[in-house]
């Protein structure tokens, strides 16, 4: 039956090919990249989340989601890039059929490899620079309305950009959109107090913004701060962990899925195994933080939930309004200090912070910094919510336990395969 309303596009990873392709069952040729992005528009209105549409989701699997009403310039960005990467997807078509689409130059799988990924590239880059563009021309209408309404809110002139990349040409900007109960769009005469934009992550489009600004986050995250991480599935990057253990002096409070509420629990076959090698990962990172001495400041937790799955992933950052505690005095605390101040930026996406998310999965996230105070209790309240249904790792206690065994070819494979999960 024809739908002329309704286009579905199944993106294909230009890396599965070849004799990789041939030999890879179709169960397992997802690990080497797919499309992971989770965007739902609705005119003017996004909901991100780092949710699918099964039904798991609707039930017992543990989530974050966040709609944005009367943003038009997300909702426009969003579709922008929807669009673009199902312009180089394939179509479904009746009978279980796909063609390409009409607009694509090249294919993923058949077609020349670095063709392929320049033509998304471009096209990805083209919807970026036009976002960009735009924004200084936002944050002008946003210095207007603050200086006729004798606001006292201050707007740099690089606005909601500081967080970049600092690559090339645009890619040193990050297109960004005020957005708040009071936006410049109302007639209120107080200006925003929430800026949010977005970033994306599409590693064999030579796209890298995601990984850039979250290494910033963590890279510039100040002594007396509080950082909580959250990942489905927990699989740090080497470059993500030097970050927390020696680039910075915070404290960071990391969840990730105990086995028993890890999605893959009971699978059949090799799939069995993946909440033993998620065990044995975080067991690894725990040692490293013991052998680095940063126990005092980085803190693990497991979400462990009856019934319940964990698969909620992002970032929050509170900054102290204390005093900096000097090391010795940090060093005598056992147990991670509650945030003093309310989180004042949070990231809210699909990325799990984790080889996949970086190097091959398509990733978006936004960026939100908020002075509001109720915006602000309210990411303290999800993320209390979170916290709430996990306990800590204790290295010397938690992997003792028999049920926490990891046998010995799952610890000899994992090192090998850890960057395609």
């Amino acid at each position: 039956m024809h739908y002329p309303n309704c286009q579905v596009s199944l993106f294909h990873t230009p890396e599965l090919r070849g004799f990789l392709k041939w030999l890879l069952p179709q169960r397992w040729n997802e690990v080497v990249g797919l499309q992971h992005m989770k965007l739902y528009i609705f005119d003017d209105a996004l909901l991100i989340s780092g949710a699918n549409l099964s039904a798991d989701y609707f039930t017992q699997r543990q989530d974050r989601y966040f709609l944005l009403t009367d943003v038009p310039e997300l909702t426009d960005f969003f579709q922008d890039v929807v669009a673009s990467v199902a312009q180089h997807s394939f179509l479904l078509r009746s009978g279980d059929t796909t063609t390409m689409h009409p607009s694509a130059t090249h294919h993923p799988y058949k077609g020349d490899y670095k063709s392929y990924c320049a033509a998304v590239e471009s096209s990805i880059e083209e919807v970026w620079q036009r976002a960009v563009e735009s924004t200084p021309e936002r944050l002008n209408k946003l210095r207007r309305h603050c200086s006729s309404a004798g606001g006292g809110m201050k707007i740099d002139g690089e606005g909601g950009q500081s967080l970049s990349n600092g690559t090339r040409g645009s890619r040193d900007q990050a297109p960004s959109a005020p957005t708040a109960a009071n936006s410049s769009r109302n007639s209120g005469s107080e200006p925003p107090d929430t800026i949010v934009f977005p970033t994306l992550q599409m590693r064999s489009f030579n796209i890298n913004y995601d990984t850039e600004v979250t290494k910033k986050l963590l890279t510039n995250a100040v002594s007396n701060s509080v950082v909580h991480l959250a990942s489905g599935y927990f699989n740090l990057t080497t470059a993500y962990m030097k970050c927390i253990l020696h680039a910075t002096r915070a404290r960071f409070n990391i969840l990730c899925a105990h086995p028993t509420a890890n999605g893959f629990l009971g699978a059949a076959g090799v799939a069995g195994a993946i909440p033993a090698a998620y065990t044995f990962l975080a067991k690894r990172f725990m040692q490293r933080v013991e052998k680095l001495k940063q126990g005092y400041r980085v803190h693990l937790w497991e979400y462990q939930r009856k019934n319940w799955t964990f698969h909620a992933k992002g970032l929050w950052y509170h900054v102290s309004k204390q005093d900096q505690l000097d090391e010795p005095q940090m060093q005598q605390e056992t147990k991670p200090c509650p945030p003093p101040r309310l989180p004042c930026l949070t990231l809210i996406g699909s990325p799990n912070f984790g080889f996949r998310s970086v190097k091959r999965d398509l990733e978006s996230q936004l960026v939100l910094v908020t002075t509001s105070e109720m915006l602000q209790k309210r990411l303290h309240e999800e993320r209390m919510h979170l916290f709430r249904w996990s306990t800590q790792v204790n290295v010397n206690e938690t992997f003792s336990d028999a049920s926490r065994y990891v046998k010995l070819w799952v610890r000899f494979v994992v090192p090998a395969i850890k960057r395609f999960f």
